[in-house]
């Protein structure tokens, strides 16, 4: 079994991606907030990101708040510092952490959409110095702007066809999560 099919497994065993009808009536809940509830399953995904990505050009790694404890993660077992912020509004605001301006950083956050405010995230990080070069994600439905390197370890348009062949969704799901999810 490939590694992100046992990821996507173990994110349902765990409740971080849930199937139903939700009171915003979404077939689905990405709730990556409760990752860190989950040990070994935070641990797993910072060595997955890891290992699919060069961190080695990178001088720094920032994150959302709701990110944190994948970026100290990530930042102790890669040895790069980490800065964090509040991102009110897609701004970030109030950056915690000591970062020298104009080195490669790299921006970690747990679900990319095209709603998020990828160039207002960088433009904001560039007024203080970050030099944001790349974007990892744990999950991406919709790629944002190409205006950045963009990856994420789970891409779930794909992930859909995956939880279909292991019968971990039907056929009625996954027609109405991509529905809910790639229909304009």
């Amino acid at each position: 079994m490939n590694n992100t099919k046992q990821l996507l497994i173990q994110f349902i065993q765990d409740g971080i991606i849930q199937f139903g009808l939700f009171a915003d009536h979404s077939p689905i809940k990405f709730n990556l907030d409760m990752l860190p509830a989950f040990p070994n399953t935070l641990n797993i995904v910072a060595e997955q990101l890891l290992s699919v990505n060069d961190l080695s050009s990178l001088e720094q790694i920032i994150v959302p708040r709701n990110t944190l404890p994948l970026g100290v993660l990530l930042s102790h077992k890669s040895d790069i510092p980490l800065v964090y912020s509040d991102f009110t509004g897609g701004t970030p605001k109030n950056f915690i952490g000591a970062f020298d301006v104009g080195h490669p950083t790299i921006l970690v956050v747990n679900l990319l959409t095209h709603a998020t405010p990828i160039d207002t995230i960088v433009n904001s990080s560039k007024k203080v110095g970050l030099n944001i070069v790349k974007v990892l994600a744990i999950l991406r439905t919709k790629k944002p702007p190409d205006s950045i390197e963009t990856m994420a370890l789970i891409e779930f348009n794909e992930a859909i066809d995956e939880l279909l062949n292991i019968d971990a969704l039907t056929d009625g799901q996954a027609t109405a999560i991509r529905n809910y999810l790639y229909k304009p």
